[in-house]
């Protein structure tokens, strides 16, 4: 269901470009969001759609396992699916508002700990933090050296 859910999301961004075509000439911003939506012309080709779906599984597999293994390094018993549970969890757990968009995914990763898994609540503290800095911290390095070099060649 969720498979074709994203193939769905990806049709539907084959119709931005189109549609953007009009407000990048309207905008500030128009030459971003005309660059934006070149790149999107790659799914106008099967073998695109193919790349970029393709690339999204794996990806998503990386994290999940990568989400696994931080919970194994604290010895829970948690299974090999356990992070591709957690990883859809706190996908939705995103999209809900919190004061200050803090605390939604230590919140709905230690609830699906304990109730999921019945891991004692007190035990699920450390490991959550922990799995939220191996999945959020280096993507963000990554991305802040990527836009200092990107602004940097932008200088020159």
């Amino acid at each position: 269901m969720f498979l074709a859910l994203a193939l769905g999301g990806l049709a539907a961004l084959r119709l931005l470009p189109r549609a953007t075509a009009r407000l990048s000439a309207s905008t500030r911003r128009g030459a971003w969001l005309h660059s934006f939506a070149s790149g999107l012309r790659i799914l106008d080709r099967l073998d695109g759609v193919m790349a970029v779906a393709g690339y999204s599984l794996l990806l998503a597999a990386l994290t999940a396992v990568s989400s696994w293994l931080a919970l194994a390094a604290f010895d829970l018993p948690v299974t090999f699916a356990s992070g591709f549970l957690l990883l859809g969890l706190v996908t939705v757990a995103g999209m809900i508002p919190t004061p200050g968009a803090i605390g939604g995914f230590h919140a709905v990763c230690q609830l699906a700990l304990v109730t999921v898994f019945h891991i004692d609540r007190a035990s699920t503290i450390l490991p959550v933090i922990a799995l939220h800095a191996v999945l959020y911290v280096p993507p963000a390095l990554i991305g802040a050296l990527c836009s200092a070099v990107a602004c940097s060649t932008s200088a020159e």
